[in-house]
């Protein structure tokens, strides 16, 4: 049980200033609110380790090299805190991941919830769009006028249960054996191949230009499966590359990428995950980066100064994170001097503490409308149309920050991968 780790690992910090931190997340757990409990022993985790690190780099032999009956005591306690503080980081390391899935699942649990509201207001208005038809060519071809396009939508194979979420999917989940099988088909069949794999979302603005990204494109009779730059979403172009071959593609400015996707000539491409499935976490996370074609690391471009500014200057505007000076003390130090190791840590707690943020955010969210549809809560329709517009427009710096955070740690993976 999670609550019993929790309280062993409690037991093993007492008298610490982290243990307090792990019994309010223990307490968190037992009333299924896995977000919160995830940032508390984050914290907890971040603290102790803070306290411990000057610890953790002494040397006993040469802190205590003499051999009077004082050094060999001291080298033994010592010796004896180094073990108990490595035992209690291995306590942590074991029970973050475990944490880790329940806030996700959470987070995924309240995003359908919200998801199930906004379809249900949708049915009331009779605006319940319909699903892009990929086997259609003529759906996919022919230009549609922009009043027709819908407003976001994902592909016919997502479950009303649930028990599914909808996902983007990365080149990394494209297998070689897909890539061969795609490649080998006429142009029908790999509009049949693609459809009977993965979903599609449509390409409607800026927002759906996300980096490291799979879309297919369809110009006149020819289908291309590509993939798009780990900096996509900071570039004034968008350079693609074939999935499937070493086929070049001439950049695209940003507004003709756009309309390739609004004359429905490109999707994104999606995958569909179980809520209880353990790969759901981890395929949140970033991706590892993309090799050219020598199979080398491309550090062109990878990650400049820019981003880490794009990236605090989003943080802040998305009200959920406090410390966003913070990543500008990583661009100044650790990203200056090449020090993309730490570089990554830091900005992968961050990215921590921001998602559990944006988590409890979605949930209230989510609490506030069913008390508004119940009654429980009144509001005039004037005050509730501004709440909502308030609330979206949050919610849109809130995804921004997310691309913007996704697009710092892929760079800093790339550039530590690099480093040898």
């Amino acid at each position: 049980m999670i609550t019993d780790d929790l309280q062993a690992l409690y037991m093993l910090l007492r008298g610490s200033r982290s243990a307090t931190s792990v019994l309010d997340a223990r307490a968190l757990v037992q009333e299924n609110k896995a977000v919160a409990a995830h940032v508390k022993l984050i914290d907890a985790r971040e603290a102790y380790m803070e306290s411990r690190s000057r610890l953790l780099k002494q040397d006993p032999e040469k802190q205590f090299a003499g051999k009077s009956k004082e050094d060999l005591h001291n080298r033994k306690v010592l010796l004896r805190k180094q073990e108990k503080t490595r035992e209690i980081l291995k306590a942590f390391d074991e029970l973050m991941p475990a944490i880790e899935r329940m806030a996700k699942r959470e987070e995924t649990a309240a995003e359908i919830e919200k998801i199930k509201v906004a379809e249900e207001e949708a049915a009331d208005s009779n605006e319940q769009p319909s699903p892009i038809q990929l086997d259609d060519d003529s759906s996919f071809d022919d230009e549609v006028p922009d009043d027709k396009v819908p407003e976001d939508k994902s592909s016919d194979d997502e479950n009303d249960d649930g028990s599914s979420v909808t996902m983007l999917l990365k080149p990394s989940d494209v297998s070689e054996e897909f890539s061969a099988a795609f490649l080998n088909s006429d142009d029908d069949k790999r509009l049949d191949l693609v459809n009977g794999s993965y979903g599609f979302r449509e390409v409607e603005g800026e927002r759906d230009i996300y980096p490291s990204a799979v879309y297919l494109i369809r110009t006149g009779d020819k289908s291309f499966l590509v993939k798009t730059a780990i900096t996509a979403a900071t570039d004034t172009t968008v350079e693609l590359s074939s999935l499937a071959d070493k086929q070049s593609f001439k950049p695209f400015s940003r507004s003709d990428f756009i309309g390739l996707g609004k004359r429905r000539k490109m999707v994104l491409l999606t995958k569909t995950l179980s809520i209880d499935d353990d790969s759901f976490g981890q395929s949140n996370n970033s991706q590892t980066g993309e090799t050219n074609s020598d199979g080398e690391h491309s550090q062109q471009h990878v990650l400049d100064m820019a981003a880490f500014s794009q990236l605090m200057t989003a943080a802040q505007r998305s009200g959920l994170f406090s410390g966003a000076d913070q990543i500008g003390h990583v661009r100044d130090r650790e990203f200056r001097l090449e020090k993309y190791d730490k570089a990554y840590q830091s900005i992968e707690a961050m990215h921590s503490r921001f998602s559990a943020a944006a988590g409890q955010r979605a949930q209230q969210l989510v609490r506030d409308e069913a008390d508004i549809s119940s009654g429980r809560v009144k509001i005039s329709p004037k005050d509730l149309q501004a709440k909502r517009t308030r609330d979206r427009i949050q919610t849109q710096e809130v995804d921004r920050t997310e691309r913007r955070f996704q697009i710092v740690l892929e760079g800093l993976r790339v550039l530590s991968a690099g480093v040898t």
